[in-house]
């Protein structure tokens, strides 16, 4: 992730003259790859542009090897262009463009760029914001001697001095996600959003050494929803508070619920990256960065209509209630609503979740939260710890609704066609096809273009789970893949994806009987 603030647009009241200046675009030609766009100023609100600033275009070299460096200086208007570049280059690397303003109002901006690009590049600049924070071990407490803070952009390390009581903090930093790292006898780490003038704060606890614990977390240890944690940190449906540390204890955020439950029945760990959500509180450029792809795809589920109106919210840093955590859930297994109460006394009927309390209690996720009388206590916060035992105990139906998504969302495709596609960051490309009933011969399944992809094949089975069946790298011409199977008659799905995650470009998918 790069360490500049990136949009998709210029702003419109400039739209002439980056327009006239190439309006921001990476182009692939066959001349070479053209970087060009426009530097504005936020530290004001403004959004002028910023004029005589020194940019510098490093590429990672394919046949050459090591890095080649091109410098340009912007307008006066704040635009700028590089190229045509027509060295060669591996995308798998990419381009940097980094951002040296001289005036101290402005912290330098370093951008990862993968080309060819289409969207528009706007680079804004602004004072920054700080990250701070306190190192303790989690054995007794104390802060840790000798040990170290790192402060990780993707790009490059800021390393931060660590005082005598444990405290640290940064200088000014670009905004963007950060990954924070503090390493001692061991290492603990979490990420963190910068926005402009803001100060990030967090709390990293050194954890015991490896060997010393059992699972993938050490401080569930003990707890009634262990196993559970244990269960779903295997299929990576969880995200961890911090290194080692899933802080069951704690409340789930909304936010935290997007990531968690949308993981649970989606078919891909990370949904697409988006530049502006529906919803007016989420902010993805700043401290929403990393759940604002998550929240976007819980919407499209279905699973949220959020919090309020005009303008549309999500509320995406509030603790989830165990009454709004049964609505979450009701819509993600799409649970019938029954007519009978659950028998809950202290769930007011008149409540916008009162029947899907009940929903979660025919289905068999809840017993509630104490008997004589038997209760829910719908207004308690919702524990990390506990929301691991609920989706656990909603695993089975979840992976129903996910294979029903899953075939809904796949893209139809039929034996003999090809399609043309494109590929994007981190995101799983769904289609499906139908074997006749009469085929006979050998189904393939191929990719063609320039992208390293990997492909499974999956088999819809009836009143049960889906089945993978096979997969490949790099089987058919260059990097694609190719899958070669007796296929009985029915519908079988494919996944498509880069196989990186950075890996983005235009490929085609075949299907053919031999």
């Amino acid at each position: 992730m790069g360490l500049a603030t990136l949009s998709d647009a210029p702003e419109g009241s400039d739209g002439a003259s980056a327009s006239s200046a190439g309006q921001a675009r990476v182009q692939a030609e066959q001349t070479g790859h053209t970087v060009s766009g426009r530097v504005s100023d936020v530290s004001d609100g403004s959004g002028s542009g910023i004029g005589d600033l020194s940019l510098e275009l490093r590429i990672v070299g394919t046949y050459w090897g090591g890095t080649r460096s091109f410098s340009v200086v912007t307008n006066p208007d704040g635009t700028f262009m590089f190229g045509p570049v027509t060295e060669d280059f591996d995308p798998a690397f990419g381009l940097t463009l980094r951002v040296a303003p001289a005036d101290d109002r402005y912290v330098p901006a370093i951008v990862d760029l993968v080309v060819p690009r289409a969207e528009p590049l706007h680079i804004r600049l602004g004072p920054g914001g700080t990250i701070s924070g306190r190192v303790t071990r989690f054995l007794d407490g104390a802060p840790p001697a000798g040990a170290s803070v790192y402060i990780d952009g993707n790009v490059s390390y800021v390393n931060v001095e660590i005082d005598d009581s444990g405290e640290f903090e940064s200088g000014p930093l670009p905004t963007g996600t950060y990954r924070v790292s503090a390493c001692g006898e061991t290492c603990s780490s979490s990420s963190v959003n910068v926005s402009h003038g803001g100060e990030a704060r967090l709390e990293l606890v050194l954890p015991p050494p490896r060997g010393t614990y059992e699972g993938a977390f050490y401080d569930d240890e003990g707890s009634v929803h262990e196993e559970a944690i244990e269960s779903l940190q295997q299929r990576r449906i969880l995200e961890a508070c911090a290194t080692g540390r899933i802080c069951p204890t704690e409340g789930l955020s909304r936010a935290e619920m997007a990531v968690w439950l949308g993981r649970a029945v989606s078919t891909s760990i990370r949904p697409p990256e988006i530049t502006a959500s529906r919803f007016a509180d989420v902010d993805v450029d700043g401290r929403h960065a990393f759940e604002a792809p998550h929240i976007e795809r819980f919407a499209d589920l279905g699973i949220t209509v959020g919090c309020g109106t005009e303008p549309l919210r999500y509320c995406p840093d509030s603790v989830v209630t165990r009454a709004e955590m049964a609505t979450f859930l009701q819509r993600a297994l799409s649970l019938d609503l029954p007519e009978e109460p659950a028998g809950f006394t202290d769930v007011d009927r008149g409540s916008a979740h009162a029947r899907s309390i009940d929903a979660l209690r025919a289905a068999g996720i809840t017993e509630g939260c104490g008997t004589e009388p038997l209760r829910y206590c719908p207004d308690h916060t919702v524990l990390r710890g506990q929301m691991a035992s609920f989706i656990d105990r909603s695993l089975t139906l979840l992976d129903e609704r996910r294979d029903e998504l899953r075939f809904q969302s796949a893209a139809m495709i039929g034996v003999g066609a090809r399609l043309a596609a494109m590929l994007a960051p981190g995101v799983v490309d769904l289609y499906r096809f139908e074997v006749p009933e009469g085929s006979d011969g050998l189904v393939a399944v191929e990719t063609h273009g320039g992208i390293d992809v990997f492909a499974r094949l999956i088999r819809v089975v009836p009143d049960a789970l889906d089945e993978q069946i096979a997969s490949n790298d790099d089987g058919g011409d260059g990097a694609n893949a190719l899958i070669e199977q007796e296929l009985a008659p029915g519908w079988y799905i494919v996944e498509v994806q880069g196989y990186s995650s950075s890996i983005t470009g235009d490929y085609e998918i075949s299907v053919t009987v031999e």
